[in-house]
């Protein structure tokens, strides 16, 4: 396993220095030791095709020692098993399980879909987050899930077909410029919005971190703002958003949700997220970063920290009044 001063050393420098202004010194140094480990390979069992037990039976029988997500009954985490290991099993062939890591589960369960709901999803390969929810709704109402890229387009298509799932209609477009026919039309959106991946960065890989620059922190925050704001238009009033990123960036996070609150104003809330994700180790939205103060509701956001089992994570709930 790599060290914190690896990472210090491997890792863009403007990267690790924000790091320790964004979290307190243990904090940092905690995620600097996640981002510098191999991160456990985590499942999701597809509970329209099967169930939790049949799932741990089946991975006991070959042999593969798993530890339960506590705050999820249908998530388990591998203890030293590969995500290539893991793909040439039967279950993941045949669409029964999903591999996600834990954080990347925790947006779907904040919106919380229930039977009969109409859902958007918007950037919504390769559809991890999709077939989650049509899992949790039973199969039962509506989800538009779009995307606007064509390779990740046919992947959301191919996962919602093996994942079993019915009520999905896919689209091949782009969420900001959804026509007014989808205007006050769903009962809830997820915007899991395009970032600079921060919290998935690891040394075992350049690829997830050589493009970061700061110039990619504020192309990324000006297109979630547009989305977001798509977001809200899109739902109905009195209905729910779910806003995540898979980033640490606060321009990317508090900004994003303190430049909507300043907008749209009375139109809509950041409401408190009343799940407990412990042990996952999470934060409250931090207040202010450098020069800007951010509204006092994005306390009520979380920040799941990076880990070996998580990658780091943004969410928060809004409210359409």
């Amino acid at each position: 396993m790599k060290s914190i001063g690896q990472a210090r050393r491997q890792l863009p420098s403007g990267f690790v220095e924000r790091l320790y202004e964004i979290l307190s010194v243990s904090e940092a140094d905690q995620a600097l030791k996640a981002l510098a480990s191999d991160r456990k390979t985590a499942l999701r069992v597809n509970t329209l095709k099967t169930d939790i037990r049949t799932v741990m039976r089946s991975l006991a029988d070959k042999a593969v020692k798993f530890q339960r997500v506590q705050w999820y009954e249908d998530a388990l985490v591998l203890a030293n098993e590969s995500e290539k290991q893991a793909e040439t099993w039967d279950e993941y062939a045949d669409g029964r399980i999903y591999l996600q890591n834990p954080s990347s589960m925790i947006p779907p369960l904040v919106l919380n879909p229930k039977p009969g709901d109409s859902v958007l999803d918007m950037t919504a390969a390769p559809g991890s987050k999709t077939t989650q929810m049509a899992a949790l709704m039973d199969n039962r109402g509506y989800i538009l899930a779009v995307e606007k890229d064509f390779v990740r387009h046919a992947r959301l298509q191919h996962n919602v077909q093996l994942m079993g799932v019915k009520i999905v209609e896919s689209l091949r477009g782009d969420a900001e410029r959804l026509d007014q026919a989808h205007q006050n039309t769903f009962d809830k959106v997820l915007l899991d919005a395009p970032c600079s991946g921060e919290g998935t960065f690891s040394l075992s890989s350049s690829q997830t971190y050589r493009y970061w620059s700061l110039k990619l922190i504020r192309r990324s925050s000006s297109l979630q703002r547009r989305l977001l704001k798509c977001a809200i238009e899109a739902v109905k009033p009195g209905g729910y958003v779910v806003y995540s990123t898979c980033t640490l960036a606060p321009e990317e996070n508090e900004g994003v949700l303190t430049a909507i609150l300043e907008e749209l104003r009375d139109q809509t809330a950041i409401l408190p997220i009343r799940i407990r994700f412990k042990p996952t180790r999470y934060t409250g939205g931090i207040p202010s970063f450098r020069d800007k103060t951010f509204h006092p509701s994005v306390r009520r956001a979380i920040r799941v920290l990076p880990s070996p089992w998580h990658e780091g994570f943004f969410c928060a709930l809004l409210q359409r009044r």
